[in-house]
């Protein structure tokens, strides 16, 4: 009987064994399948942007409540954009009309009741004075201090105002929101199961999580090309240039010792407000090695350059740059398009079937 109940134990043992083997495979196969992106950049790169359109394009997009939650985020945003403007205002002595001197007061004299931030009087003074010429002059003058979506919400001014304001899907994606700790988005793209990260982008925030994501699949890291004449609003640096800032955070990211495996997608985000900012910033006031031809495509090539230049020990990486317009839905609709093939052929290539 001792050798019964051996001969049973032994096989009871060897089905468990058995059973462990397939969880421990089937685990195998669905980490496989899980492919996670981690979505870095400087502050104010428009990483948390890219991260919302994803949201809309791939995971269902924005519930209700979701919605609703950034009214006070929008708010918030035209309210300190408002009264920095006018301190510019102030500052520069810019001529204005009474009609106006009397927007700027009620703009400068502006206090919210709780919960309410705005009010009618205050958006309609905000969007009367964003019309005049001298003013908007006055902000792209000073627009290295004001959030790049400032004129967006001026021109919205009225509406944000209102008392039955219900954002749209525009507003939610020009709000600025600082990212602090980790946020994640999971999609299904084809076979793949995608779980994208967030990562605060403050250099605060970065030493807390680098190490975390050992052997993540994909980074995509984006770049405000925008940031070319800007300086970085946190303590300690803040004389240092934000997109050289961004080529040293780029360059210490495909450096580490934790993405050696890690494909890299480059994103050259806020096109469109580069594109604009070069008709009346010049680039080599900034950047005076630069002395190739000071138009848009020119300079984005000198740009990129920056970042995927070989001799500056980047050769270990294959790196897929795009150029983005984050808040723009049909752009990065195409570009993740292309994105997408970038992961399947990562994802294929790390299984050895490609």
């Amino acid at each position: 009987m001792v050798m019964i109940g051996t001969l049973s134990t032994d096989g009871d043992s060897r089905k468990v064994s058995h059973k462990i083997e397939k969880q421990i495979e089937a685990q195998h196969l669905k980490n496989r399948k899980t492919y996670k992106i981690l979505l870095l950049g400087a502050s104010d790169s428009g990483k948390s942007t890219v991260s919302k359109q994803i949201k809309i394009l791939n995971a269902n997009g924005f519930n209700q409540e979701e919605i609703m939650s950034f009214i006070p985020v929008v708010r918030r945003n035209l309210l300190d954009s408002a009264k920095m403007l006018m301190r510019f205002v102030g500052n520069e002595e810019v001529p204005l009309d009474p009609l106006n001197i009397h927007n700027c007061e009620i703009v400068e004299r502006f206090i919210p009741n709780p919960g309410e931030l705005v009010s009618t009087v205050f958006g309609k003074a905000i969007f009367d004075l964003w019309s005049v010429s001298n003013i908007r002059r006055c902000m792209y003058r000073n627009d290295s201090v004001l959030i790049d979506s400032a004129p967006y919400f001026f021109q919205r001014a009225n509406d944000i105002c209102s008392p039955d304001y219900v954002p749209s899907i525009d507003d939610i994606l020009h709000s600025r929101n600082s990212t602090m700790g980790i946020s994640e988005i999971s999609f299904s793209l084809n076979h793949l199961q995608i779980r994208m990260f967030d990562v605060g982008g403050q250099r605060t925030e970065r030493r807390k999580w680098i190490y975390c994501f050992e052997n993540v699949n994909s980074i995509i890291f984006c770049v405000s090309l925008n940031d070319f004449d800007k300086k970085l609003y946190e303590r300690n640096v803040a004389d240092r240039n934000r997109l050289l800032e961004s080529v040293a955070l780029f360059d210490s990211i495909i450096n580490s010792q934790w993405f050696v495996e890690s494909s890299i997608i480059l994103f050259l985000n806020k096109f469109d407000l580069f594109r604009k900012k070069l008709e009346y910033v010049s680039f080599t006031d900034h950047f005076p090695q630069y002395s190739g031809k000071t138009n848009v495509k020119g300079v984005t090539k000198f740009i990129l350059w920056m970042f995927v230049n070989p001799s500056v020990n980047r050769l270990r990486h294959n790196i897929y740059p795009h150029i983005t317009t984050a808040v723009d839905t049909s752009n990065i609709k195409v570009v993740f398009a292309a994105v997408t093939e970038t992961i399947l052929q990562h994802s294929l290539k790390e299984v050895g079937m490609f």
